[in-house]
């Protein structure tokens, strides 16, 4: 059944039939038959503009979310590191004497005490330059601040739009 045969004021189709159940779709329709263009283009314009700015909040509310656990995560991951760098730093210089007396078995004591330091110091920036340059890698790799929910539902708005134009 077409709406064209929708009477202005009523809900009923001529003839006397009532107007199929279902989400209103139809007297929407039959509402908007007899407006001029120019307010049916306000209209998409206004409906449009309201729904991106719907988007936008949702965009906002999504970032944010994200970016309250990315900041609670990084204060655990801040609090953690300054107590395992109090723990390596006891580590190195409990190894670093403990080195300093067993390199002086096999040489001069005087060059174990600057040796050690500086090869435990070399060693220990290598491992530390490799973890960074790993924790770097996974981070650009699975950091994502973009709002995926937001992404789609442009999307599925985008089409709507191209469908509503055409």
């Amino acid at each position: 059944m077409s709406t064209t045969g929708w009477d202005r004021g009523g809900s009923t189709y001529e003839g006397g039939f009532e107007p199929p159940p279902g989400d209103g779709r139809a007297a929407r329709m039959a509402s908007e038959i007899g407006k001029p263009i120019g307010v049916l283009l306000r209209e998409l314009f206004d409906k449009t503009r309201a729904l991106l700015q719907d988007e936008l909040r949702l965009a906002k509310a999504e970032l944010r979310e994200q970016l309250q656990i990315l900041g609670r995560n990084l204060a655990w991951i801040g609090v953690g590191a300054g107590l395992a760098l109090a723990a390596i730093l006891v580590l190195c210089i409990a190894l670093n004497r403990g080195l300093t007396v067993l390199f002086a078995q096999f040489m001069d004591p005087e060059i174990a005490v600057w040796l050690v330091p500086l090869l435990l110091g070399l060693v220990l920036s290598g491992v530390g330059a490799a973890l960074i340059m790993k924790g770097v890698k996974t981070m650009r790799e699975h950091m994502n601040l973009l709002p995926e929910k937001t992404k789609q539902i442009l999307k599925e708005d985008k089409e709507w739009l191209r469908q509503k134009v055409t």
